[in-house]
Order: structure tokens, then sequence, then C-alpha cells
């Protein structure tokens, strides 16, 4: 309060707050981004907000969940305890002590934004605006937390950890044009790892890029000499999009061969490319295969166009009214 324009002291408080801002809040939602979707509308919950919505007694929050159901939540009364007065003995001097912090997430992100006017340091902002983006990020907002990992990489571009947090978000996000450029970057700089490698290797493929995504492959085979699904996996996506139909199937098999959890990924899919060849007893085999393994997708079997000449048929109804599907919720329109 004293120095409101000190930079240096205001980077401090924030960077304090930052440090507590990855505790649970004592109240549900409170200090928290929460998502309306049938408002579009996210909110920080702050006293503001608190004590406008629990006006009666309750938070009434519309559940971040799909389906989009009303969810009434009780929380504990909040009473804001402001700072007091402290009289220093011998010298009697009045002095102010500083409040409870409630709010480690907003405040923080606001003397972090403030501290960002005030220094120009690259070195600096840098830190500062990851700091943001990370607050954003554990409070619940990944949309308001990207932005801010960009502007880090401006003032600090050879930050791997950087990126890696921000392929993440694309991804969850389906900024899939921005995460590919990002994948390309710690690729072509030696900084990818395993995981980001299969994500790169699966964009190129959707790419038509199979030189490189199998070049991807290749090297991670070499690195890890042990049998990995995925790779088996991207493969024989890459063969199916590339027309392979026989080579897609012998990827496919070998995954199956692997991989123990949803097998019944690969079977719909050995399923789908023996349909395509021609060859119904097969298709019909891994198709009641993947069924048995819990495969469900209506909006799939419905529209898959794969599967064209076996929904022709009688024995297709008969498969499919014995499954339990997959319901798809439609969301209202908005006033």
């Amino acid at each position: 309060d004293k120095f409101p324009e000190d930079g240096n002291l205001i980077y401090r408080l924030g960077t304090l707050l930052y440090s507590r801002a990855f505790l649970n809040s004592r109240v549900p939602y409170f200090d928290t981004i929460v998502r309306f979707p049938l408002l579009n509308k996210e909110l920080f919950i702050d006293f503001d907000v608190y004590y406008k919505l629990s006006s009666v007694d309750s938070l009434t929050l519309y559940d971040k969940s799909e389906t989009g159901s009303l969810d009434k939540i009780k929380l504990e009364l909040l009473t804001r305890v402001t700072s007091s007065t402290y009289i220093i003995p011998g010298t009697k001097d009045t002095v102010l002590t500083a409040g409870p912090i409630y709010m480690p997430r907003k405040d923080g992100i606001t003397y972090l934004k403030r501290a960002a006017e005030l220094i120009p340091e690259k070195e600096a902002l840098a830190d500062i605006n990851f700091k943001i983006a990370h607050i954003y990020l554990v409070a619940g907002s990944k949309k308001q937390s990207y932005p801010y990992f960009e502007k880090s990489l401006v003032f600090d571009p050879a930050n791997a950890n950087t990126r890696l947090l921000l392929i993440d978000i694309y991804a969850a996000l389906y900024k899939n044009r921005a995460a590919f450029s990002q994948l390309n970057y710690l690729y072509d700089s030696g900084q990818i790892n395993f995981e980001k490698r299969m994500l790169l290797a699966k964009f190129d493929i959707h790419a038509g890029n199979f030189d490189k995504a199998n070049e991807l492959l290749n090297k991670a085979e070499f690195i890890y000499p042990y049998v990995l699904p995925v790779i088996d996996n991207l493969r024989g996506l890459s063969y199916m999009i590339a027309n392979k139909p026989e080579d897609a199937i012998a990827a496919y098999k070998k995954s199956i061969n692997t991989q123990k959890a949803d097998p019944w990924f690969n079977n719909y899919s050995l399923a789908r490319l023996f349909a395509s060849m021609g060859n119904t007893n097969e298709a019909w085999k891994y198709l009641q295969t993947a069924i048995n393994f819990g495969f469900n997708y209506s909006y799939v079997l419905q529209n898959d166009n794969y599967m064209e000449s076996l929904r022709k048929t009688t024995k297709w109804q008969t498969m499919i009214s014995g499954i339990s599907m997959k319901t798809y919720k439609k969301n209202k329109p908005v006033n």
C-alpha cells in the first residue's frame, strides 16, 4: 500500500499467493473458476459472487459435467475478516496487520498482472505470465490460461515446460493447429518427450504426412526396445487413412496381441477394414468381438461408411437390437 509503484514488491506478493494457489479451497467452488454451460460464462467465485449466489443459503451452480444438470451445493457461511490494528510495545506505533489470505488464486492473478505492468525485464515477464497462466489452470479455466502461457513463450521461447503445458491445453480445447505447431517446435529442437512424440505422429497422420509419422514411430521403437501397442495402433491408423487396408490389418492384429486396455478399439478397426475389403465373415467376427468388449457408439455404427454393406443386412439389425447404445444429450438453446 505504501509503495504501489514498486513492481518488485508486487511481484513478490504475487509469487507468495502463487505458492498458495495449489491448496484446496476450504469452501467448495470458492476461489475457483466455474463454467455455467447454459449461460456460456465462466465466473471466478469470489466474495461478491459468493454472497450474491448464496443469499438463499445455497450456491446454485450448473454442473460442469456433460449432462448439464442443476447441482445445488450447500456451503458453510464465509465471514470475511479484514485487517486490524496493532500497537507496537515501547514505541506505541500503530501498524495495520494483513488480513487472512482467502483468495490466493484470484488475488495472485491480480497482483501478478499489476507486476507485469511495472516490470520491464523479459525473464521476469516470462515467469509472471507463466504463474498467471498456471493459476488460471489450477483455478479451473484452460480457456483463460493459454493466452498467458503464450505470452510467457514470447519472453522465453526456449522453455519446453511451458510448451508442454500449452500443448495439453490446446489438445483439450481442440486447438489442433496450434498444438501441431508447438509439437513440431519441440521435435525440431530435440525437446519432445515420448507422449508428445506419439501425439505429433497422430497429428501428422491426420495431416497426411505419413512419411514424417513413420519416421517418428521408427525412432520411438528404437528408443524403447520393447513392444508398445500405441505404436502399432498409430501405424494401423496411418495405413488405414493411406488406404492400405492389408498393412493396417497387420498392425492392428499385432496390437491386439499386446494391448489389454480398451480392446474394442482395435477389434472395431479390424471389423471396418475387413468390411471395406468385402471380407464380411471376418468383419462380422471382429465387430461382434468389439461389441462383446463394450463397443456401443450408436452414432459411429449408424454413420461409418466402412460399415455400409453390413448395415443393409438383417443380421445387422439383429445384432444392433441387442446392444445398449450410448446416448447423446442434445444441448438446449440458450435464451
